[in-house]
């Protein structure tokens, strides 16, 4: 495993937070994404989709096909006066939003928004523990211009002719401006883009060489603090009605909150 990636596990909520804030809150140059199953790589939901198709079809010719099928198809699609969509990745990140399997990945500024996704589904991970990732920011950015340098000295055709065949191997961060998306805001979140095909965890390990920083880090946390991680998570006012400002969010919050409540309850009767 590359140096640069740290697993660490906790048992319990009390220990997570305390390692948060000991190695996060004075740096705020990590992204945090939250995972219900430690077992899952930090993967798309478009890559996944692709890998159910023949080999000869997972290229990027076929995601761009998707992006062009999807401007389409919302033509028309999102009322009177729409938020203008500058440039794909604004496209993608809306898509996102309403369900379309994108090369995105969401993640958070805040460390605990991203510990409510890990931990918000009742579902069991496989593994009994749930994960939450962090990864340095400053670092993707720095690899991206390192890889762009180099394929600039390597290649006298260019990046432009390049990318009329395929995207570099780099991870983009994604931040779209669309006023039109207040779970954004929200949920402090940001975007990123990694090549297809490429779990963010394996470029990590390729392209991490000679490096002994840690840029990225794994947290599992014992699935059976589920409980106290939601029940604390809420004092901090993170929870679906904060993060999902509309009446899906509304209903989610009202059907966690009473769950909550319920287990609390029993509890306390058996002390």
């Amino acid at each position: 495993m590359t140096q640069c990636l740290e697993v660490v596990e906790f048992d319990k909520w009390e220990e997570f937070r305390k390692f948060i804030e000991k190695n996060f809150f004075h740096k705020r140059s990590f992204i945090f994404r939250g995972q219900r199953d430690s077992e899952w790589k930090l993967e798309t939901t478009l890559d996944r989709l692709i890998k159910q198709l023949p080999e000869k079809l997972q290229t990027e010719k076929i995601v761009d096909g998707h992006l062009d099928r999807f401007k389409k198809c919302i033509r028309g699609k999102r009322g009177p006066n729409p938020t203008n969509l500058e440039n794909s990745s604004d496209i993608w990140a809306l898509g996102q939003h309403y369900g379309l399997a994108t090369p995105l990945l969401d993640w958070s500024h805040s460390p605990y928004i991203a510990t409510f996704f890990a931990f918000s589904s009742n579902t069991k991970p496989s593994t009994e523990k749930r994960s939450i990732y962090a990864i340095e920011i400053n670092w993707l950015k720095k690899k991206e211009e390192e890889i762009e340098t180099k394929f600039k000295e390597n290649n006298k055709e260019g990046l432009d002719h390049f990318f009329e065949k395929k995207r570099l191997p780099i991870i983009s961060l994604v931040d779209p401006f669309l006023e039109d998306n207040p779970r954004i805001i929200n949920q402090a979140g940001i975007f990123t883009r990694a090549p297809i095909l490429m779990p963010i965890d394996d470029w990590v390990e390729k392209f991490c060489i000679n490096e002994h920083t840690i840029h990225l880090y794994k947290i599992n946390i014992a699935n059976s603090e589920r409980d106290s991680v939601l029940a604390n998570l809420e004092y901090m006012n993170i929870h679906s009605a904060s993060l999902f400002p509309d009446l899906s969010g509304a209903s989610m919050y009202c059907n966690e909150y009473l769950t909550l409540r319920g287990k609390i309850f029993e509890t306390m009767k058996q002390k």
